[in-house]
């Protein structure tokens, strides 16, 4: 190899690239702590950022409404800005309240009533579980293992004084208050969000400018086009996540009260706001409905699982790849597998995360593929499952055997 000025300078970058890497290497222990101090500094701001989204939905139609019914240069429209932003603040400072007010005062008092109840619903089980073994005589062994495992644990809630309930109440308490040390956070969070919905089409403005300002004009067309759609993208998937939770929780509020099952509001609502997290937050609202109807009657808590079961098989397989499926633009069968692979990825997150960012792929895919073959001027019909795309590839067969003879 010839040691000319471009090999040389070559060969140290590759020098320069192996001692960074090195460096890394050795002090990632460092750096990832660096980097954890420089995220705790901005998070504030990223949460405000995330807020400002989720109230830019609401908003935003707020506003379309306003400009529509109200006379240009009115009262109305000149402050509609901060007319819709009152209004979605209400709204969803309503929302919290009325899912506290339904759920928390409901769960406090199930909670003081399981605590007090203990002893006679380990008598109940008891009793429910020899009924059971005189009824169906073979499943006297499992009945009788069940029985067996069942009085350890009952003999250890029993165990379970009111005073360590209160012990792990107050533990519970001073986590909560660990977390509201973090008002402080929260509330540069709401600022930021404030000024960022108040300033947004400056701040559009800006960021468009440094994107023509420091690249190409096809890559900076290309960059605003994908910010937009992420941005219509993320929305319709906000919106339908939302109507898909307030119709799971409504089915199961109808159907618990239909059957009778206790707690049916409650349970409902707690199904619903979970199921905002996809596929675990449901389950999570059932493990805590069946525990509760548990403490009632075993008989019911079964049904509910049951009821869960299928209700979930509903609303998995055709309410929430439709609902959430359509407002995304994704077909049921990805919206699935943007689920899974977001979950195993990335756990929660990844299971919000996952539709929307596929969705974006999906839809950057298919313009790719759609200019392609409109570039390589490829028929409609060479894709297309036709009896006449199989005649197509039998007639060119054909021609060429013809050719070849």
């Amino acid at each position: 190899m010839e040691f000319n000025k471009k090999n040389i300078r070559i060969i140290l970058l590759l020098a320069a690239a192996i001692i960074l890497m090195y460096q890394l290497v050795d002090n990632v222990n460092n750096i990832l702590g660096f980097l954890g101090i420089c995220l705790q500094m901005v998070f504030p701001f990223i949460l405000g950022l995330g807020i400002a989204f989720i109230f830019n939905v609401p908003m935003r139609f707020i506003e379309e409404q306003m400009e529509r019914r109200c006379k240009s240069g009115s009262f109305l429209y000149k402050r509609k800005r901060i007319i819709s932003f009152v209004l979605t603040l209400f709204f969803v400072l309503g929302v919290l309240l009325l899912v506290a007010l339904l759920v928390v005062p409901q769960l406090t008092t199930t909670i003081t009533q399981v605590i007090e109840q203990v002893p006679k619903f380990n008598k109940e089980v008891t009793r429910w579980l020899h009924m059971l073994q005189r009824k169906i005589p073979k499943l006297g062994d499992t009945i009788g293992n069940l029985e067996h495992v069942w009085d350890v644990i009952g003999r250890a809630m029993s165990k379970l004084s009111t005073s360590q309930i209160a012990g792990m109440f107050s533990s519970t308490v001073g986590i909560i208050s660990g977390v509201v040390s973090g008002i402080t956070t929260f509330f540069i969070a709401i600022i930021f969000a404030f000024y960022v919905l108040f300033q947004k089409e400056t701040l559009s403005e800006q960021c468009k400018k440094l994107l023509y300002s420091l690249f190409p004009i096809t890559n900076a067309d290309r960059t605003i086009g994908v910010m937009r759609m992420a941005d219509r993208t993320f929305s319709n998937f906000l919106v339908g996540q939302c109507t898909e939770a307030f119709i799971l929780g409504m089915m199961f509020i109808i159907s618990m009260a239909i059957f009778g099952l206790p707690y049916s509001v409650m349970i409902g609502v707690l199904i619903g706001v979970m199921s905002l997290v996809p596929i675990v937050g449901a389950f999570v609202g059932c493990f805590v409905g069946a525990f509760l109807i548990l403490m009632v009657d075993p008989m019911q808590a079964l049904f509910f699982v049951i009821l869960f079961l299928v209700l979930q098989q509903i609303e998995g397989n055709l309410i929430y790849p439709h609902v959430v499926g359509n407002s995304v633009g994704l077909p049921s069968i990805w919206v699935l597998a943007a689920v899974t692979l977001g979950g195993n990825l990335m756990g929660v997150s990844g299971m919000i995360l996952g539709i929307p960012l596929v969705s974006i792929m999906y839809t950057m895919l298919s313009d790719f593929v759609h200019a392609r073959l409109k570039t390589r001027k490829i028929a409609e019909v060479k894709w297309k499952n036709s009896d006449k795309t199989a005649d197509i590839g039998t007639h060119v067969s054909n021609e060429k055997r013809k050719k070849r003879k």
